[in-house]
């Protein structure tokens, strides 16, 4: 986790999400009841039944950010397209979605962002001077700005004349 010194924005990378293994009559028959853990050669899957990613990232946004948020509450919910191929999954259960959340603490709004940027490393800016929305490279978090050529830079500092600064944007 990163969190910013003011603490109104927690980036998260790399989230530890367990494995699952699909409730079943005969997993039921044997105790293994939704919610048991199941052990297995090399993990430890928790029996649950098959949900969607929609309904999913519901329920993880809710419980992942509870330990930061007074509440929380997904603000938009979207299917995409899954990055493994059904064939490949047993059964052909296999779906996909992207969340956004709000969350407030101690009376204020966190900024929350979109996951998949954080994974592509991507930041959702604006540039002042004409409006227009962009995805730069994250980098290491510093100022983006650019010049009259569409170079764009990441620097605590005005690179130099010709340079104007982006903001960033939540989607």
């Amino acid at each position: 986790d990163m969190t910013s010194p003011d603490g109104r924005s927690n980036i998260r990378i790399g989230d530890i999400v367990p494995a699952y293994v699909q409730a079943t009559p005969i997993l039921a028959r044997m105790g293994f009841t939704e919610g048991k853990v199941m052990p297995g050669s090399g993990s430890w899957p928790i029996v649950a039944r098959f949900c969607s990613a929609q309904e999913y990232i519901a329920k993880y946004g809710t419980v992942r950010f509870a330990s930061l948020c007074a509440s929380v509450e997904a603000t938009h919910i979207q299917p995409t397209e899954p990055r493994i191929n059904k064939t490949q999954i047993p059964r052909g259960q296999n779906t996909a979605a992207e969340g956004f959340f709000t969350c407030t603490a101690h009376g204020q709004p966190i900024q929350t962002d979109n996951f998949n940027d954080i994974l592509n490393g991507v930041t959702y800016t604006r540039d002042p001077t004409n409006g227009a929305h962009r995805e730069v490279p994250t980098g290491t978090g510093g100022t983006h700005w650019m010049n009259g050529d569409n170079v764009v830079v990441e620097s605590s500092l005005s690179p130099g004349p010709g340079f104007h600064q982006f903001e960033n944007v939540s989607r």
